[in-house]
């Protein structure tokens, strides 16, 4: 999928300025450059200043290699599907998670217990969850604060996008009716 650079660059800056990314911050990269989530994880701390840590390919599923490197990099802040935050959480203690402050969560549906399941382990870690697709320009909703929650949200429409829920005839929903989600804007 080609993605334009004004979707991507929109992406990006959404990022810089909802995260409040720095130069103190690090973020540890954890997805394949072929993925599309590699474009939002990667640059967004390169944009803001953050240092970015980089894992060996090898080394990007191994769940003691990415506890080893929270720890020892003092990472602030990470992207990662649920199913591997969820396997961090298993081997993860108090103690490991001092200098995490934000996990997002992105690239596959986001279920209550994981969110249940930080809380016991990580009560002051923020869960954001990004919602998106590649021809959407990797991101294009956001929701601050998943942890505070009991039931999974996708958020809002980041800055320049749009979201429509419609019925099988294409009419806009009443807000609470369920339909399909169409996307626009500039993602």
């Amino acid at each position: 999928v080609q993605v334009g650079h004004m979707g991507a660059v929109n992406t990006l800056w959404c990022r810089k300025e909802e995260y409040g990314l720095a130069p103190g911050d690090v973020a540890l990269q954890l997805f394949s450059y072929a993925f599309d989530g590699f474009v939002t994880s990667f640059f967004t701390p390169i944009i803001s200043g953050a240092r970015v840590v980089l894992l060996e390919k090898k080394d990007l599923g191994d769940i003691d290699t990415i506890k080893q490197e929270i720890c020892r990099q003092k990472v602030t802040h990470f992207i990662s599907v649920p199913a591997l935050f969820s396997a961090l959480l298993d081997t993860l203690t108090g103690n490991d998670l001092q200098s995490l402050k934000t996990v997002t969560l992105a690239g596959d549906k986001v279920e209550s217990t994981l969110l249940e399941k930080s809380r016991n382990k990580a009560p002051n870690l923020e869960i954001a969850n990004e919602y998106g697709l590649t021809e959407g320009s990797v991101m294009s909703t956001l929701y601050r604060h998943q942890e505070n929650d009991h039931s999974v949200k996708i958020g809002r429409p980041i800055a320049n996008n749009c979201i429509f829920i419609l019925d099988t005839g294409f009419q806009l929903q009443p807000i609470g009716i369920a339909g399909e989600i169409y996307l626009g804007g500039i993602g």
